[in-house]
């Protein structure tokens, strides 16, 4: 095989090599902080004081914004007051 043509896939094979690791870092990054936004809006939620079903479903509902709105929280501590109000508990 001639000598440039060695040379041009040595490049290209190497240029190809580091432009599909920087893909991988690139996908990887966008998946971590993505993960790392769902985990911010469940504490936000938690901090609230919302439970784990219904901070899935504000979550669900308001999932384009950064924060829960506070009215959302205090409808949905309202509604599960409502609900369960004048039951019995089985939490110690």
């Amino acid at each position: 095989m001639h000598l440039m043509m060695r040379t041009w896939i040595l490049k290209t094979t190497t240029y190809w090599s580091i432009a599909s690791f920087f893909w991988m870092m690139n996908h990887l990054i966008y998946h971590l902080i993505s993960y790392a936004n769902l985990a911010a809006h469940f504490i936000s939620a938690y901090n609230q004081g919302l439970t784990g079903p219904d901070a899935a479903w504000a979550n669900h509902k308001y999932h384009g914004h950064r924060t829960l709105p506070p009215d959302m929280a205090l409808k949905l501590k309202m509604e599960h007051e409502k609900k369960y109000s004048g039951h019995e508990s089985n939490v110690p």
